[in-house]
């Protein structure tokens, strides 16, 4: 059975000051996205990291401008692109296994943080 990833908005009530404070620093790699903005970058396994790029305006978070399918990232520093695995498998591999386990352990760091709330989604009947 594959993993469930989940998806994730950021907690309305965040500061940049509590981003500062979770190791967010104004250094991305997400090139699409134009600065300003506070990135979170760790590694999930060897060349496979969690890239996570969050706009600001002068001294504040552009909530309107995050989305997290554009501002959350499992990167591939080996090919310098999305880990492509991880968006596209639908068989499950010891290595895909371990990057969406630790996926999973740095996404539910940043809820218990504060920072992300796991996104409801609405189904219509």
């Amino acid at each position: 059975m594959l993993k469930r990833i989940k998806n994730y908005e950021l907690n309305p009530s965040i500061s940049i000051e509590v981003l500062e404070q979770a190791k967010f620093n104004k250094k991305g790699v997400l090139d699409y996205i134009p600065q300003p903005k506070l990135c979170f970058y760790e590694q999930l396994k060897d060349d496979v990291f969690l890239a996570i790029e969050i706009p600001t305006n002068e001294n504040s978070i552009d909530f309107n401008n995050f989305n997290d399918e554009r501002n959350i990232c499992v990167y591939d520093e080996n090919v310098n692109a999305n880990y492509i695995p991880f968006y596209n498998s639908k068989h499950l591999f010891p290595y895909l296994d371990e990057v969406i386990e630790n996926y999973n352990i740095k996404m539910n760091m940043l809820v218990e943080q504060g920072i992300l709330k796991e996104k409801v989604k609405e189904y219509e009947n």
